[in-house]
């Protein structure tokens, strides 16, 4: 066969080159190829340039005595075994064979014909050169100029082709950059929206619960008051009563026991618990915010139509709602306890494996079975509230063979219908301990079997055989059945369909058939990387599945879509049990571990080891056991979960309220228990020690004075405050400068020291207007300021002089200024514009102006003299060194982010 299909693929693979590898040695040196007669005289005379035997150019052509030629080798060889020519049957041998010469000349002129036709110009040149043609040096600077023009041509073509590649490579980044500005932009917008839609509901809810503490507050008061009134009434008719009435009125004076008061004192932990979750988890949060809300604007119209009421009676639109749910469920539980456990195995037989466990449709009962051979059902408030060690079964059915998987019917409390290790399906009735129908098509071992959610009557099996059947308990016979090419490991009805099924199969994939047309699947979901364990329902349209690669996968039916991937167990061989609600998924692992996760978020919310070191139960072999079987109760917290060991642990998830709670309990009963130590004595002792310490510390506290920490900063009218309060506060400016009708203020740490280590003290900085009509804000500002700026425009000084020094003169001359010595630092600013005076300038400058002032205000009236203070000594010219507070001149350039000498006024005078 090998031999066939090989000989049949060489001919359609070689023939081609071989018959083109001839017709290019056609008669090179014809200038007519385009002559179809002429081409076929080419084709007769190829013929006979062939080696009739291997059907190739002849190599070291020979001729025989019958006249025909043939490669040496070609007819040594077959000389070896016949004695016959090939071509003519001729009587042959060995000295009868004869060189060919002249067609061994003819075939190398053809063969360098053909190679100097297929040669690159540049070839044909290089080889006349070899060969010694003669050029002479005119044709040799002609070629040469016309070379390095063709050189430079090439050059520009592939430069040509690298700035569009590079600007193709530019413009596709530019768009892919466009596409997530626009894309980030959008998810601003959502978050700008939602922020205020949030912020307006937490107003709502502020608002009603003061209008409901006052209501209480007020029903509050009248029960005092009639605890009052009757507490008058009983002591006048009967003596006993005051007490009674004295005990009503303690039930407002006396704080309450049931843990209020602790629970407020808990709620900024808890807060912190909650956030600290929640930035575990911020990327994938943040994922399903986005998807949700995408999810709402991109929803049809009419669906929206459904969701308005909805979304104005909440406030906020449908997909932030949604969200919020996610989060609320996502931090309301932080670990699970146990609250109950069972032993029901036989402690002396090693196979207690729990193959599968489940509740009836009431939550009331629940079922398990394994590798015990035997169906036992428990009931659960007993178990949950029963302490006794070993418990007893309510119902137990023994069965042939190990069980593998159990169903309840979801309409009829007792039925329950069982697959085992012999691929037999039963249907028991718990009530009677017996079977009812007993199904034994299956040839081998059955793995999985289902009730319908819609036909009490109906339920489906999948086995090893890779068959899928359909029965129906009014029947003995299966309904249906449906032939796979890979064993079944799992099957489950829809919850909304009593046709559609999803099936779990050994070829990794799951298979989504519906019963009505079941020659095909619906759909095949791949991604497992190895056989699907189990498939179970959250909703209608939500699938969960397990299986051994350690994931499990979250498939959307209704639109066929992957959803997500949940990873952190570990499951390569075992079954370790699947489980699903509404919210949560859940999965055991073979480190014997529970692990739950959320359906929005791939990683685990919580996870319980068995055996851990708050159990009695720890074995030092633990590492050999595995979960084997879980099972939710219902769509609330607690979970049913057994391992290979054959324990049965009833899990609740609880949250962060039940651990402070705890918390806050236990160091209350520990300082109860300490308090009751002490004598009584020590304590009144400490009490008074404590009482006068703090009184002490008030004192202190009142009596102290705050350190200031505020820098005002001040001058004319555009001399560029604003864009220097700016620089101080975030290194930004603002081109030109900016009128300011109110004052800028602000409490920060200074730019340039943002990006310092160590603790940083903030300072805080007003901005007081220039105008002549604001300047009087200054005067609120002076009894906290630590230093004051007075800004001077260095390009605009000498117009400006006058009214600079009058301003600065009535500054330096204020009461509150000279008594607290506040520093002032004249900066000059504007200093790196070309037409700037320098420092030393305008220092001269304003003092000569303030010594005019001076001269000619002590002139005046004492009644028209504003000033509280004078400036200088008398008979001296003015100079600032003569001022009793400190001032100092500076430049710097608001613009230009040089602004060194105000930084420096700040840190000397504003201090920790």
């Amino acid at each position: 066969m090998d031999e066939c299909s090989t000989g049949a693929l060489v001919p359609a693979v070689k023939p081609e080159p071989k018959e083109s590898s001839v017709g290019d040695l056609a008669d090179p040196g014809s200038g007519n190829m385009g002559c179809p007669v002429h081409e076929k005289g080419l084709a007769e005379v190829d013929r006979d340039l062939l080696c009739p035997i291997c059907m190739q150019v002849v190599k070291d052509a020979f001729l025989t005595a019958c006249g025909h030629s043939f490669c040496y080798m070609c007819i040594k060889t077959h000389l070896s075994n016949k004695s016959d020519c090939p071509c003519c049957a001729q009587f042959l041998s060995t000295n009868q064979l004869f060189p060919n010469f002249l067609l061994d000349k003819l075939l190398k002129k053809t063969s360098a014909r053909q190679i100097s036709k297929n040669a690159s110009p540049v070839e044909h040149f290089h080889q006349a050169l070899h060969q010694g043609c003669e050029v002479s040096i005119k044709e040799l600077d002609t070629l040469l100029a016309l070379l390095a023009e063709k050189k430079r041509k090439m050059e520009q073509e592939e430069a040509e082709r690298n700035m569009q590649i590079l600007l193709d490579f530019l413009n596709c980044l530019r768009k892919q950059k466009v596409d997530e500005l626009n894309e980030v932009q959008t998810h601003l917008q959502f978050i700008k929206e939602d922020i205020g839609a949030v912020e307006r509901r937490r107003m709502e809810l502020y608002r009603a619960r003061d209008k409901y503490s006052v209501k209480l507050r007020m029903l509050g008061a009248d029960d005092s008051i009639y605890g009052a009134r009757k507490q008058w009434h009983s002591s006048t008719d009967n003596n006993t009563g005051a007490l009674s009435g004295r005990g009503g009125m303690s039930i407002w004076n006396l704080p309450r026991k049931d843990g209020s008061d602790s629970q407020y004192m808990t709620q900024t932990g808890l807060a912190i618990a909650r956030k600290k979750r929640v930035h575990a988890q911020f990327g994938e949060l943040q994922e399903c915010y986005l998807q949700k809300r995408h999810q709402m604007v991109n929803q049809p119209y009419s669906q929206q139509e459904q969701d308005k009421g909805v979304i104005q009676r909440e406030g906020y639109t449908a997909g932030l709602a949604d969200f919020q749910t996610v989060l609320t469920t996502l931090t309301r539980y932080s670990r699970m306890r146990v609250i109950a456990e069972l032993r029901h195995g036989d402690l002396f037989h090693s196979a207690n494996i729990v193959s599968s466990i489940e509740f009836d449709c009431d939550y009331e009962l629940f079922a398990t079975a394994g590798v015990s051979r035997c169906i036992k059902v428990f009931d659960f408030s007993s178990v949950l509230n029963d302490p006794a060690d070993v418990h007893c079964p309510v119902v137990e059915m023994p069965t042939r063979s190990k069980l593998s998987c159990l169903s309840w019917n979801k309409f009829t409390k007792n039925h329950i219908a069982s697959t085992d290790y012999e691929g037999i399906v039963t249907v028991w009735d718990v009530n009677t301990r017996q079977s009812i129908m007993e199904y034994e098509e299956h040839e081998k071992r059955a793995w999985s079997v289902d009730f319908s959610c819609t036909e009490p009557t109906r339920l489906v099996s999948g086995s090893d055989d890779c068959k899928l059947k359909l029965w129906c308990t009014r029947q003995e016979a299966s309904v249906m059945d449906i032939d796979m090419k890979a064993n079944i490991c799992s099957v489950k009805y829809n919850p909304g369909s009593g046709n559609c099924i999803a099936v779990g199969s050994a070829d990794h994939h799951i298979h989504y058939y519906d019963l009505r047309n079941p020659s095909e699947p619906l759909h095949v979901f791949t991604g497992h990387g190895k056989a699907v364990s189990y498939v179970k329902f959250l909703s209608n349209y939500e699938l969960a599945s397990a299986s051994t690669d350690s994931t499990l996968r979250l498939w959307n039916v209704r639109d066929n879509i992957p959803v997500r991937t949940f990873k952190g167990h570990t499951n390569e061989k075992n079954f370790v049990g699947l489980t699903v609600n509404s919210e949560y998924i859940a999965c055991g692992s073979e480190t014997n571990e529970v692990f739950v996760y959320h359906k929005e978020i791939s990683k685990p919310v919580t996870w319980h080891k068995f055996g851990s070191p708050d159990l009695d139960d720890a074995d030092d072999d633990a590492g050999s056991y595995f979960i084997s079987a879980v099972c939710w109760k219902s769509d609330g917290p607690t979970m049913l979960t057994a391992n290979s060991q054959g324990t049965i642990k009833v899990l609740k998830m609880e949250g962060f309220e039940v651990e402070w709670k705890k918390q806050a309990q236990q160091w209350w009963s520990q300082s109860l228990h300490y308090v009751h130590r002490i004598p009584p004595q020590q304590i009144y002792a400490a009490m008074a020690v404590l009482l006068f310490t703090t009184f002490l510390l008030l004192l202190v506290r009142l009596f102290k004075r705050p350190k200031a920490n505020t820098i005002l900063v001040t001058g004319l009218s555009g001399s560029g405050k604003t864009v220097l309060f700016y620089q101080l506060r975030d290194g930004s400016f603002h081109q030109g400068t900016v009128t300011s009708m109110e004052p800028n203020e602000g409490t920060f740490v200074l730019h340039s020291e943002k990006s310092k280590n160590g603790k940083l003290n903030p300072i805080h900085v007003i901005d007081v207007p220039g105008h002549s009509r604001l300047r009087a804000k200054l005067d609120d500002f002076l009894p906290q300021a630590a230093g004051l700026v007075f800004v001077v425009d260095a390009v605009e000084f000498l117009p400006n002089c006058r009214a600079a020094s009058e301003y600065l003169y009535d500054i330096l001359t204020k009461a509150s200024v000279v008594r607290k010595k506040i520093p002032v630092l004249i900066l000059c600013n504007k200093t790196d514009k070309v037409t700037a005076h320098s420092k030393e300038f305008i220092r001269k400058q304003l003092e000569k102006e303030i010594d005019k002032l001076r001269a000619s205000r002590s002139a005046v009236s004492t009644a028209d003299i504003t000033n509280e203070f004078t400036l200088g000594a008398p008979g001296e010219r003015f100079a600032f060194l003569q001022c009793q507070n400190k001032v100092t001149v500076g430049e710097a350039s608001g613009l230009g982010g040089e602004i060194s000498h105000v930084e420096q006024f700040i840190r000397d005078n504003v201090k920790s």
